[in-house]
């Protein structure tokens, strides 16, 4: 079993584009999920409890983040390529983050700085 990612939803895309959101597998899920582990909760331990609550199944839930601490949880993640103590977990879900999750991240309307 894996998990959803909601990202965010843009009302300015077109019908059908909206909303954000991809589903991953199960180990695709155990990289990225003690990545954002490592990235953030120790910093943001209430955003990181509001990304990983549980909602009657198994979601990633950005897309209920005001802008500022969506950016802060991007540049969190965007922020650990300069880490050199991440472990090999760390690095591939960045890695899987960085493929997966970050072209959805650019057609959010809460990020300005789309690089």
């Amino acid at each position: 079993m894996g998990m959803k990612y909601i990202i965010g939803y843009n009302p300015s895309l077109p019908y059908g584009e909206q909303w954000k959101e991809i589903n991953v597998n199960s180990t695709a899920d155990i990289c990225m999920s003690q990545m954002l582990e490592f990235a953030i909760k120790q910093k943001y331990p209430d955003l990181y409890e509001k990304i990983t609550e549980q909602c009657g199944g198994h979601f990633m839930k950005f897309d209920e983040l005001t802008k500022e601490e969506f950016i802060n949880v991007i540049f969190a993640v965007r922020g650990l390529a300069e880490n050199e103590q991440l472990l090999d977990s760390h690095k591939k879900g960045l890695d899987l983050w960085n493929s997966l999750i970050e072209p959805l991240v650019l057609f959010d309307d809460r990020i300005e700085n789309k690089g």
